[in-house]
């Protein structure tokens, strides 16, 4: 184990094995491994999980009434930042305007709102269009354009609000950590189920899940059946929509659970319970 410093000593590295596991300066930079970067990491929630950071509508403002602890991202380095109730203002340009948080050198935020929807592309050019924030996640780093270039910024957007007449009248929170579950919910044959996921980006990921039982227990993977017949399939389409929703679609009367012979008995749908988890997955 080796620990090195810079000549001016304002960064630091701690190599174990001869692998760098941690940077660190004195801006608070860090690379300590977490689950999800480029998030809200903590804030307050209601029973369910989600997101609930309070705000109203009915006005050009929103104000939170909570913490927010979140982290963005710069190639290897993440930097962590906290605010409480921050304060978004002027939200009258009618239509969708989303709200962020730009992560200061010293750990504050200073809260903006742009009518421009954030790009997340896996890979690409950064736009110069003035104002326009892009993330690119392999390279997990965000720019925004001022006309003529693009540069690296420490912002994360954390909701969105629907303006209309000149005032907000609808209001999202994006999920903690880009992640959503929504508990189980009683399903029907030939239905679809929309839910609000609030991932503020197209999920990497969405899965489905059915039970006999409320509490889940057994749970099996919802998958599409391709051949049409109603058996070995559990019978749903999961999708998504748009950033904000995922869908489950029920098809068939019953569906097989398993081909165990402790299981093997079909669940009539209208007594069965759905499940729809989706993740950003970076």
């Amino acid at each position: 184990m080796s620990l090195s410093f810079t000549d001016d000593g304002s960064q630091g590295s701690l190599s174990i094995g001869g692998v760098q596991s941690l940077v660190f300066n004195k801006q608070g930079l860090t690379t300590t491994p977490i689950t999800t970067r480029q998030t809200v990491e903590l804030g307050t929630v209601d029973s369910s999980g989600f997101a609930a950071f309070g705000g109203s509508t009915g006005s050009t403002t929103v104000t939170t009434a909570t913490t927010l602890y979140l982290n963005s991202a710069n190639g290897m380095v993440n930097r962590r930042g906290s605010i409480t109730n921050p304060s978004w203002t002027g939200l009258s340009t009618n239509g969708t305007m989303y709200l962020g948080l730009t992560i200061n050198a010293d750990g504050t935020c200073t809260p903006f709102a742009t009518a421009l929807a954030p790009v997340y592309q896996w890979g690409g050019a950064y736009s110069t269009t003035n104002g326009q924030r892009t993330f690119n996640v392999q390279e997990m780093t965000m720019k925004v354009g001022n006309g003529a270039t693009a540069a690296q910024a420490y912002d994360v957007f954390v909701g969105e609000v629907t303006v209309a007449g000149g005032v907000v009248t609808a209001l999202v929170w994006y999920a903690l950590m880009g992640r959503y579950d929504s508990g189980w919910f009683a399903i029907a044959t030939t239905t679809t189920y929309s839910k609000s996921a609030n991932l503020g980006v197209v999920a990497n990921s969405v899965d489905g899940f059915v039970s006999k039982n409320a509490n889940g227990l057994p749970a099996f993977k919802a998958a599409w059946n391709p051949d049409s017949d109603g058996v070995r399939g559990h019978g749903c389409l999961i999708e998504q929509t748009d950033r904000n929703t995922v869908k489950m679609k029920t098809e068939y009367s019953s569906v097989s659970v398993s081909t165990n012979t402790n299981y093997a008995a079909d669940i009539p749908i209208a007594s069965g319970y759905g499940r729809l988890v989706a993740s950003r997955g970076w």
